[in-house]
């Protein structure tokens, strides 16, 4: 029996001993065949993560080099499981990067932004992503795999000033100034 595992491919020396004691050295061609489909190290947002912007791409770092295939990734919202966007694969708005020596990084940019304190769920058809050797990732087909919260709408200050100047007649005129966030957007009188 000749053991292969862990070899890449190519042509192995193995030393063969016969009965007699007398070793022979023969070269052998070994084709390493990888069935491993390829799974994802990390997510980006974090599954279950809260005050996730709304500007947020999505970011996937896969275990080994990916190419894409075909299909969509699915972004949903978990309130009513509404499509808020299906993004192709082979569209522009879905890059491959490298982070090591490998191409594992997937970045999904959606065409908009989340809506404030929203839930999202994000769904991958099994047939978006595969290893160079064509193993399939397994996608997600579930609303618990990868889901995060957006966060809150921010606080708005508002701010009014009021002032009080005299006519030369003697009346008096009240203005008052609404503004928001230091810049003013209207003057009442």
């Amino acid at each position: 029996d000749l053991d292969t595992t862990g070899s890449t491919s190519g042509t192995k020396t193995v030393t063969i001993t016969n009965p007699d004691g007398q070793q022979t050295q023969v070269d052998i061609e070994v084709e390493s065949t990888d069935t491993i489909a390829p799974t994802v190290s990390s997510y980006s947002p974090v599954d279950n993560a809260t005050g996730v912007s709304t500007a947020a791409d999505l970011v996937l770092i896969f275990d080994e080099t990916i190419v894409k295939g075909t299909g969509n990734s699915v972004i949903k919202r978990a309130t009513d499981d509404s499509i808020v966007e299906a993004i192709d694969v082979t569209s522009g708005q879905v890059t491959l990067s490298t982070t090591t020596e490998t191409n594992d990084t997937v970045t999904i940019d959606p065409a908009g932004d989340f809506d404030f304190d929203t839930e999202y769920y994000v769904q991958i058809e099994n047939t978006v992503f595969t290893d160079v050797a064509g193993n399939d990732y397994a996608g997600i087909a579930d609303k618990v795999t990868w889901n995060f919260t957006t966060e809150d709408i921010p606080a708005i200050s508002l701010v009014i000033a009021a002032a009080s100047i005299s006519e030369a007649d003697g009346s008096a005129a009240t203005t008052t100034t609404v503004s928001r966030n230091g810049s003013t957007t209207g003057a009442l009188t």
